[in-house]
């Protein structure tokens, strides 16, 4: 299809859904609705806009594999989600712009294990929030202070100033349920917990209380088990069981794992983020 013909297709949609193969030139870009927002089913998304990704990628939510994709995906569940809080966060500054990059910068936004991909998502979010601190791992790291990101070493207190929260702690057993409802629980009003398969991390008991007592928190799992096969075997056991509780809740939402390219995957992941 040629250019002009894309505009044309494209100037009254919401939504775009790209494979792995698509491109939007600058022209098609220049004469589209702002508003569209993209779903990228595709691994580096940002090929996909030649000379335009800095200005676009916050209007793209990417599905694909690899730390890159991973890293990319969680800033964009974060952005996309949190207008959901948007009456919540009005009402804790009624001078706030009802547009999503004021929300996002007036908010404060926790990385728990800021290793490889935790660091790429802070770099990728940085100018995004007011704040960006992390916690977790093995201590404050010299090149993120130099970079201006704030390190809280109790949990608690780093999950009491958090608007948002993003998981990307290593899921070894010396982290095995180490983030409570002592922690959870600490989260500021209409706060936002987005769990990156890293389900272990978190006691499902804990996880069940928090999302009866805070029906305020939206709480996003890509991948309840880190294995996508046996969490829908759990769900399907006959027998009641806590994880079919857990994804009851009308606050808590289940979507794919981003690195794994299956096209069940894929497809599953596409419904979560609809």
């Amino acid at each position: 299809m040629s250019e002009e013909g894309s505009v044309e297709v494209l100037k009254n949609s919401d939504i775009l859904i790209m494979g792995g193969n698509e491109v939007i030139t600058p022209y098609v870009l220049e004469n589209i609705p702002q508003k569209l927002q993209f779903i990228f089913a595709g691994i580096q998304a940002s090929t996909a806009f030649p000379g335009t990704w800095e200005e676009v990628r916050g209007r793209v939510f990417a599905t694909g594999g690899g730390q890159e994709a991973v890293a990319q995906t969680t800033l964009q569940q974060l952005t996309f989600y949190n207008p959901l809080r948007l009456q919540g966060v009005m009402a804790k500054n009624k001078e706030i712009s009802i547009h999503r990059d004021a929300i996002l910068g007036n908010q404060t936004l926790l990385i728990v294990g800021a290793g490889t991909i935790g660091g790429r998502v802070m770099e990728l979010a940085k100018g995004r929030f007011k704040e960006i601190v992390y916690a977790g791992g093995k201590g404050e790291k010299r090149e993120l202070r130099e970079s201006g990101f704030g390190y809280i070493a109790d949990l608690r207190e780093a999950f009491e100033i958090a608007d948002a929260a993003s998981i990307h702690s290593v899921l070894i057993p010396a982290t095995e349920k180490s983030i409570t409802i002592k922690q959870l629980a600490k989260m500021p009003r209409n706060g936002f917990l987005l769990n990156n398969a890293r389900s272990g991390i978190i006691a499902p008991e804990d996880l069940k209380v928090v999302l009866y007592n805070r029906p305020d928190m939206q709480v996003i799992f890509d991948e309840f088990y880190v294995n996508g096969e046996e969490f829908r075997k759990t769900m399907n056991e006959s027998t009641p069981n806590i994880y079919q509780k857990i994804i009851g809740f009308r606050n808590f939402c289940y979507t794919g794992h981003t690195a794994n390219q299956g096209e069940l995957t894929r497809r599953e992941y596409s419904a979560g983020v609809m």
